[in-house]
């Protein structure tokens, strides 16, 4: 009788340890059935994301990144220009459906008296300096109305929906203007009195 209940024992754990064990394969298989939902959920979101931002034409598409930064713009059509603030300072960007690439510029952020030919000398040998590591290109005018020699920053880039994250990349291309910017006055006011603007 003992040798019996041994076996009846012995195939009841087995029974039970069957049991749960089918019990743990199905709860995981419900587990990983619900992320890949959850994943697949995510995809068709990014999808319908993506497929909404690549119907946009490049002007759309910069004014949808210009709100996620949260800056407030103004287009104006017939000259195909997006005026906007980024961080105190304004910038224009140049834009088209016709074409990918959009034109950024930063006016008038730094002003110098031209009868110094000396300091104007030193600012243009600053300005080329900075412009062999830059992304963002640094020019001089002439404004012979003032007297002034005028600094501004532009750069050309492809902007399309496809690019990860389009108003990041955005935010980092105008992050650069900055960083032009800080470097021309930060060598420029070491030996030179000047005007900035912002």
């Amino acid at each position: 009788m003992t040798l019996g209940v041994l076996i009846g024992l012995f195939v009841g754990a087995m029974l039970m340890y069957f049991y749960n064990s089918r019990r743990e394969q199905e709860k995981e298989e419900l587990e990983k059935e619900e992320c890949v939902k959850e994943v697949e959920k995510t995809e068709e979101g990014k999808e319908k994301d993506e497929t909404e931002t690549d119907d946009y034409g490049t002007v759309e598409l910069v004014k949808d990144a210009l709100t996620r930064l949260g800056c407030q713009y103004n287009y104006t059509e017939e000259e195909k220009r997006i005026d906007f603030m980024f961080q105190g300072a304004v910038f224009t960007i140049y834009v088209s459906n016709d074409a990918q690439m959009i034109v950024i510029r930063l006016y008038l952020w730094l002003s110098y008296d031209i009868e110094d030919i000396d300091g104007f000398s030193e600012l243009r040998r600053i300005i080329n300096e900075v412009n062999k590591s830059s992304d963002v290109t640094t020019i001089y005018n002439i404004d012979e109305k003032e007297d002034l020699v005028t600094v501004h920053s532009t750069t050309t880039i492809i902007f399309i929906p496809q690019i990860p994250h389009y108003e990041f990349y955005l935010k980092s291309v105008l992050q650069k203007f900055f960083e032009a910017r800080n470097e021309v006055t930060n060598e420029f006011m070491k030996s030179r009195p000047m005007v900035e603007h912002s």
